[in-house]
């Protein structure tokens, strides 16, 4: 549930906007007598006389009336553009109250800490640190060495967890991640050798000058 609240709602009304709809939905006469009552303001300030040229005034029995008009063909716009439909929607000039079938939760931080998709962020001091955030449900199981798979997916799989270490972490916490994922594929089976040859960073592919790509056509014979 939440409530809307209109900011100034009477000083904000757009007079252009108003006067249009209010020839839409009353005969001539009728709009030009609004026009009239909707122009003519003025009030007086600090011993100058001054003409309000945006909004309706405060206090005029008819501004209540023209706020709400307003509001009517703004929220059935707002409404009939929304994607996400309120559930209810209950409005009283400038205040509604809303309840929305989506639901949202909320986490505070624990012990100076909030996980966020798989990043740790630690509070440390006026500066937060950010780590591999882990479940506490997670078991380090990986594919294992033995598993009937091409080679390149195992190696992928550990090199893809150190690219995931580099990116995430804080430069103090690197080391400590890479020995735990060191750690972990050493119990799902693997060799420390392969293991630190796919935990070690990826050199990118060298530029090569005056490359031509080539494009072949199926053909027949």
């Amino acid at each position: 549930m939440v409530s809307f609240d209109v900011v100034s709602l009477f000083t904000r009304v757009p007079l252009g906007e108003s006067m249009y709809l209010i020839r839409e939905s009353f005969p001539p006469d009728i709009a030009e007598l609004f026009r009239v009552c909707l122009t003519g303001s003025y009030f007086l300030w600090n011993g100058n006389y001054y003409e309000q040229t945006e909004g309706v005034a405060m206090g005029s029995p008819i501004s209540p009336i023209i706020a709400n008009f307003f509001m009517e063909r703004f929220e059935e716009k707002a409404l009939e553009s929304s994607i996400l439909k309120p559930a209810v929607w209950f409005r009283y000039v400038d205040d509604t109250f809303v309840v929305w079938i989506i639901k949202f939760t909320m986490e505070t931080e624990v012990n100076n800490q909030l996980a966020f998709l798989d990043v740790l962020v630690k509070r440390n001091g006026d500066h937060l640190d950010h780590t591999v955030y882990r479940k506490p449900t997670h078991t380090d199981r990986y594919l294992h060495k033995l598993s009937n798979h091409h080679p390149s997916q195992k190696q992928g799989i550990i090199g893809t967890l150190a690219n995931r270490a580099r990116r995430i972490c804080a430069k103090e916490h690197i080391q400590e991640e890479l020995s735990h994922l060191n750690k972990a594929f050493l119990v799902n089976g693997y060799k420390d050798r392969e293991i630190n040859a796919a935990l070690a960073p990826r050199q990118g592919r060298p530029e090569q000058e005056n490359t031509v790509n080539k494009a072949f056509l199926p053909g027949h014979r």
